[in-house]
């Protein structure tokens, strides 16, 4: 349980209280796990049961994962993907493909591929567009008569 002080707790404890630190967030959710399992306790005690049960701490467990995970991939997996766009990724690629993982190269390359392919592709190379094809391309059509005049 965090530790936060009585004022700390009044502020949490009034509407539009914002937690403002690691602390007072800690403190909010454990708050809100309490509540969850107080209420859940108060349901058995009704039906003669005096005890938190397994069940109820695997929902609330649950429901943190649920939490979590929906953080990571609304937020950090953005933030991350921005991240390795700006400074390249840290993963070797042949480990990201014997994973199964996809990179943002990739995408980017199957969806001009996919979108613009009859475009930027070439049909008997099936290269896909890239700076160093554009030259080639552009003869190419040049020479095909589908390029313009110089």
């Amino acid at each position: 349980m965090p530790y936060v002080d009585a004022q700390t707790k009044a502020k949490l404890a009034r509407h539009g209280g914002w937690p403002e630190t690691p602390g007072e967030l800690t403190y909010m959710i454990t708050r809100s796990l309490q509540e969850y399992l107080h209420t859940k306790l108060m349901k058995h005690r009704q039906d003669g049961d005096n005890r938190i049960r397994y069940a109820d701490v695997a929902e609330a467990l649950g429901a943190l994962e649920g939490a979590k995970a929906d953080l990571v991939r609304r937020i950090l997996t953005p933030l991350e993907e921005r991240a390795q766009d700006t400074n390249d990724d840290v993963w070797m690629p042949d480990l990201l493909e014997a994973a199964g993982s996809v990179s943002a190269e990739h995408v980017a390359r199957d969806l001009i591929d996919g979108l613009f392919g009859a475009i930027f592709t070439d049909p008997d190379v099936e290269a896909v567009y890239s700076p160093e094809t554009d030259q080639n391309l552009c003869d190419s059509a040049r020479a095909d008569g589908a390029g313009g005049s110089d």
